[in-house]
């Protein structure tokens, strides 16, 4: 194992943080991280992102790259 919490741990996780106002995230290396997920976080958080890294989220797909570029205009870094 590489360390990083299983699938389930990982949604559980991510459902938590859509409880959450954020403004710097690091979710690299989570498998569970689709772009269902990352739309939604984009939604809450969007106007208050300065900071994202996604390096290693193979489920991401332009679709939510593109609406990333379109409503988190504060984003200063960017990993993916």
């Amino acid at each position: 194992a590489d360390g990083s919490p299983d699938i389930s741990t990982q949604r559980a996780l991510l459902e938590s943080i859509l409880k959450l106002t954020c403004d710097k995230l690091v979710l690299s290396h989570c498998a569970a991280l689709t772009d269902e997920y990352l739309i939604l976080l984009i939604q809450k958080n969007g106007n208050n992102l300065i900071y994202l890294d996604l390096r290693e989220c193979n489920a991401i797909t332009e679709k939510s790259l593109y609406l990333l570029s379109e409503k988190c205009l504060y984003l200063q870094t960017l990993y993916i």
